[in-house]
């Protein structure tokens, strides 16, 4: 429960934007795909994730799918 509580605590920190951007990358989309699909560039999306990993002290999708399935 405790570690449930925490993960939603975190999730919280990110913003709609970020929340569709984690939830595209933890789907298996590339930053390509998930750039064409919300109409801003490859390299946004790849500063975006960054800054979204950051956030949620992960290092990388496979982090941030596994904190994302635990919601």
């Amino acid at each position: 429960m405790l570690r449930r509580e925490l993960t939603n605590k975190t999730l919280n920190a990110l913003t709609s934007r970020d929340l569709q951007l984690a939830t595209l990358a933890s789907k298996g989309f590339s930053n390509k795909d998930i750039a064409k699909q919300v109409n801003i560039t490859e390299g946004s999306v790849k500063i975006s994730l960054s800054r979204i990993y950051k956030k949620l002290n992960c290092k990388n999708r496979v982090g941030l799918t596994a904190l994302l399935q635990q919601k």
